[in-house]
């Protein structure tokens, strides 16, 4: 399965990618990513992950760099996605903000 985590700045979505990894054994997903030398788990554009996630579909995948609704749309149509929005209390995100 594959988790795309969606929301505003500060909301808690590399907070709930982190649970997911944890707690959970998915394998956080970084897309877009701009290297010539990608690390494990980096992929240039979102369709070459889309491309890999498609032939490992039984693997456990989240990730939170998708933000464009094209984009999203064309991982919606695949069975083994699930897209989650994610978000907290305009204040709870203001303090996340400030603090970081």
């Amino acid at each position: 399965m594959l988790i795309c985590l969606v929301g505003p700045p500060q909301a808690g979505k590399n907070s709930l990618a982190d649970h997911l990894v944890a707690q959970h054994g998915y394998e956080r997903v970084h897309l877009g990513s701009s290297s010539p030398h990608l690390e494990p788990g980096s992929y240039a554009s979102s369709s070459d992950f889309l491309d890999h996630a498609t032939r490992t579909w039984r693997r456990n995948y989240v990730t939170t760099d998708l933000i464009s609704k094209a984009k999203l749309v064309e991982f919606a149509k695949r069975p083994f996605v699930a897209i989650v929005a994610v978000d907290a209390p305009l204040g709870t995100r203001f303090k996340r903000a400030v603090a970081a």
